[in-house]
């Protein structure tokens, strides 16, 4: 069963995690994912659902943490559920931004990739994406 994101699943997720929640909504525009839809990396690794959750850099550390170690139910609620998803994402970018010493930009550049190049090109993407959608809801 697909678990769709709600207003209310980020709001909770950002304060759970301290985190604007207009900041979580602008990296799901710029990730592009869906529930219940997966992207394929080069390296044959996964991004889950709406946070583009990597399952070979995430899924150990999501089952551990959530589930007992059960990677196969950290893989589907990623993937099936929406709002789990985004409290998955909003963690692992809240140690992103914490691994930063609370540079959020440098923690959202991080959410995506440690390699600069990437991690540069993304938080321009991301900044596009908020700035847009920060100026169609001032």
């Amino acid at each position: 069963m697909l678990i769709p994101v709600t207003t209310a699943c980020i709001i909770a997720a950002a304060s759970t995690f301290n985190i604007d929640p207009l900041i979580i909504a602008g990296i799901m525009k710029t990730e592009g994912g869906k529930v219940g839809r997966y992207s394929t990396n080069s390296n044959g690794t996964l991004d889950l659902g709406p946070m583009q959750i990597n399952d070979g850099v995430w899924i150990d550390e999501v089952a551990n943490t959530f589930f007992l170690g059960d990677e196969n139910m950290a893989r589907q609620k990623l993937l099936n559920d929406g709002c789990f998803n985004i409290k998955a994402g909003a963690w692992i970018l809240r140690q992103n931004i914490d691994l930063s010493d609370g540079n959020v930009l440098e923690g959202i550049g991080r959410y995506h990739s440690w390699t600069p190049k990437h991690k540069t090109r993304y938080q321009s993407k991301f900044m596009e994406n908020y700035n847009n959608m920060m100026s169609r809801n001032p």
